[in-house]
């Protein structure tokens, strides 16, 4: 992660737990995989009928691996805690949501998230399943167990 970024997540990170909206920011926390401690970052959520997809655009960073053995977290906006479970989509069906979510961006972000990946929005699908296998796609759905407080 570029520090550009690393200064960009702690300022969101802060203004989300201040309880102000930034764009579709959400806190990600998860029981680290190691420590079991819970971990928290600052992630873009994109609402999917009753639940969210959630891109890691930086790869496998720490907090997708974390996801991916907890396969649950809380996300927290407007300081409200919503309990979620987390299903990771495949490479194929990750795909089509990579690039249509590349393809939406904005000339900017493009710049900033563009350096992560090596696919361009226009390239076949079989492409963006390469990307998929190196940045993993989750669909995040509310706890049947719990709910928000």
């Amino acid at each position: 992660m570029t520090r550009f970024l690393r200064i960009g997540n702690r300022v969101v990170t802060l203004l989300l737990r201040m309880g102000l909206p930034v764009g579709r920011m959400a806190l990600l926390t998860v029981e680290g995989r190691r420590t079991h401690l819970p971990r928290t970052t600052p992630v873009a959520l994109t609402r999917q009928g009753e639940g969210w997809l959630l891109v890691a655009v930086s790869g496998r960073a720490e907090w997708v691996r974390n996801l991916q053995k907890a396969g649950e977290g809380t996300i927290t906006r407007f300081w409200r805690r919503i309990s979620v479970e987390s299903q990771e989509l495949t490479p194929p069906e990750a795909a089509p949501i990579l690039r249509q979510a590349f393809a939406s961006l904005g000339p900017i972000t493009r710049r900033v998230i563009g350096e992560y990946f090596e696919t361009e929005s226009a390239a076949p699908l079989e492409a963006w399943q390469i990307e998929a296998a190196n940045h993993p796609v989750f669909r995040l759905t509310r706890s049947s167990f719990a709910s928000s407080s």
